[in-house]
């Protein structure tokens, strides 16, 4: 749901392997998984012996999504894995990393981090956390190290000002979360020079040098798996495509990719 009529984006980018996807884009049966493992269950909702079903998720989600900014947490080992949730409210900031594989590895604090800086960005000015069970060390660990103040007079209760702490997007996160941006600062002039030098290099080859294009490819996209593309090609950045198997462009193939573009296997 939109926050004071802000629109929700469809992916915040992280890192090249780490991004969150907004809810509406993922079947919530996903997360079933999750929400029947027992040790979820008791970290995250202070449950024991218990199991949620389909409806239940469903019905928490709905209550997430109409207090802020539901996202799927996803990671990319191959192809993109959705592992877990988080939202983001004034109210609350809950987050689960559903696949216990990813327990300990701080996907959880770069989550949180980035959320926080949406947060600045989009107005908000406290993120409250009413409650976190005595027992779930990992979590207060988490809030307290991103800058959260335990409430007074509250158990286990924590509060973040979001005025006192020095947290900004950069204007590439801003561009990669669908945000307004300055596209003129000198990462992002360099970004589109280094692409534009690729592009050049792949375009001034001759015909029978596949093996160079290849090359010049992989070295352009965040992933290139036996693709085909005939010169001329031009791109924005280069590292924000990803193509799968078998794909084939054509002379003068143009891909704008201020933000992230996936295209899949056997694509023409």
């Amino acid at each position: 749901m939109p926050i004071k009529e802000i629109s929700q984006p469809k992916y915040i980018y992280i890192e090249d392997n780490l991004r969150l996807v907004n809810n509406n884009i993922r079947n919530k049966k996903i997360a079933l998984p999750w929400y029947q493992n027992e040790k979820v269950l008791y970290y995250s909702e202070g449950i024991k012996g218990k199991k949620y079903d389909l409806n239940t998720i469903k019905k928490m989600y709905d209550y997430l999504d109409s207090i802020g900014e539901l996202y799927f947490i996803e990671i990319f080992e191959n192809s993109w894995k959705t592992i877990g949730d988080v939202t983001l409210s004034e109210e609350n900031m809950p987050i689960v990393i559903g696949n216990e594989k990813y327990w300990g590895m701080g996907i959880g604090k770069k989550v949180i981090t980035a959320l926080l800086k949406r947060a600045k960005v989009i107005g908000l000015n406290t993120i409250n956390i009413p409650s976190i069970y005595t027992y779930n060390e990992r979590s207060k660990r988490l809030f307290k190290s991103l800058g959260f103040k335990k409430v007074s007079g509250k158990k286990e209760s924590y509060s973040l000002d979001l005025s006192n702490i020095n947290l900004k997007m950069t204007e590439k996160e801003k561009m990669l979360s669908g945000m307004g941006y300055n596209s003129m600062i000198d990462e992002l002039i360099n970004d589109r020079l280094r692409a534009k030098t690729l592009c050049k290099r792949f375009n001034d080859t001759k015909p029978n040098e596949i093996k160079e294009r290849k090359l010049i490819l992989s070295e352009l996209f965040s992933k290139a798996n036996g693709c085909f593309i005939e010169p001329n090609f031009f791109c924005d950045y280069g590292y924000n495509i990803e193509i799968g198997e078998n794909f084939f462009a054509n002379h003068n193939c143009v891909i704008l990719d201020v933000n992230k573009v996936i295209i899949g296997k056997n694509v023409m």
